[in-house]
């Protein structure tokens, strides 16, 4: 809610309160949800991400891990694949999405983004409008630059960003230290979206109603038992 007031908050309460949810996810979406090994993803995505894989690489970046989306209960949702990456010193980390989904049409995104963290919150910069993806907490600043499809343009304006700050940001000794510190960040937020009426739980047999509507090819495992 930051910069946009206290009216707006409320409006947006008493709007997720008596209106019915469309989308369903599984949540929070922790390391362990999403992390896995880099065959698990699609042949399309490796078609689709090639040129901006190119583009990390020349820009200094290795990849980190990979990620996928498994408890998913939207129906157009069709195929998704994620690359972490960071940078030498290990304190710029990039992020490279693909996304294919299905209303009328398929229709595919390709998602760039580049963060730091800082005492003060995450600074990110990335090429997408939708807020869902990059809302994080009231501290975060996040520069969007709808449309742009070239990594190094991003990672551009990032840096420039950054060299505009007094901090350094910050930076994690080993792969663990910052997953455990990205988990904590994803419950916080979570955590902030549930007291603001933004979710609302599931019972299970709305979960299973859910699952019935998925097309066969979008259909996830089992959700964890809670």
């Amino acid at each position: 809610m930051k910069g946009r007031g206290i009216l707006h908050g409320l409006l947006r309460y008493l709007f997720s309160r008596f209106r019915k949810p469309r989308v369903y996810t599984w949540e929070p979406s922790l390391s362990a949800d999403t992390e896995c090994i880099k065959e698990e993803l699609s042949a399309r995505f490796w078609e689709a991400t090639a040129g901006n894989r190119q583009e990390f690489r020349s820009l200094g970046f290795s990849e980190r891990g990979f990620k996928k989306l498994r408890n998913n209960l939207n129906r157009s949702y069709r195929d998704d694949g994620c690359i972490d990456y960071v940078n030498r010193d290990q304190t710029h980390y990039g992020k490279l999405h693909y996304i294919r989904s299905h209303v009328s049409a398929d229709r595919e995104t390709l998602v760039i983004s580049f963060s730091a963290v800082f005492p003060a919150g995450v600074v990110t910069h990335t090429n997408t409008n939708a807020t869902a993806l990059f809302e994080g907490l009231p501290e975060d600043v996040v520069v969007r630059h709808p449309s742009v499809h070239d990594a190094t343009v991003i990672y551009d304006a990032f840096l420039k960003d950054l060299e505009r700050r007094t901090e350094k940001p910050r930076r994690f000794d080993d792969e663990e230290a910052f997953r455990r510190w990205s988990d904590a960040r994803q419950i916080e937020i979570f955590q902030m979206r549930v007291a603001s009426g933004l979710f609302l739980k599931m019972t299970d047999d709305e979960v299973e109603a859910a699952r019935r509507k998925l097309p066969p090819q979008a259909l996830p495992p089992p959700l964890p038992t809670m």
